[in-house]
């Protein structure tokens, strides 16, 4: 998790982001495994919180941390069950004059 994003300003801060998710899956067992509905919770989290970064106006976040609290898989039913926490701050950076650098 970057404090900063090199090369870029920090305009304006907008406040912190804590968004928790709470996912349930009763398919763990038929074709959709443990990492997959691991990897489908983590994308769609990362995605809700990109929304929300534009929502409140802005175009990146720092100190961008993300933890898995509780992954329970039980074999007999097929049910698998996921709670997810990303946190960090919503900023607005500004680029210099000559744009995005390249990398």
């Amino acid at each position: 998790p970057l404090e900063y994003i090199p090369g870029a300003s920090i305009e304006r801060y907008h406040g912190r982001v804590s968004q928790h998710i709470l996912r349930e899956t009763m398919r763990a067992g038929a074709g959709l495994g443990g990492g997959t509905f691991r990897h489908a919770v983590h994308v769609e989290a990362n995605c809700i919180v990109h929304r929300l970064v534009a929502a409140a106006g802005g175009n990146a976040l720092l100190n961008y941390s993300c933890h898995h609290h509780v992954i329970d898989d039980d074999d007999e039913n097929s049910n698998a069950y996921q709670l997810v926490t990303i946190t960090g701050h919503i900023v607005t950076v500004a680029w210099p004059a000559g744009g995005v650098p390249n990398s």
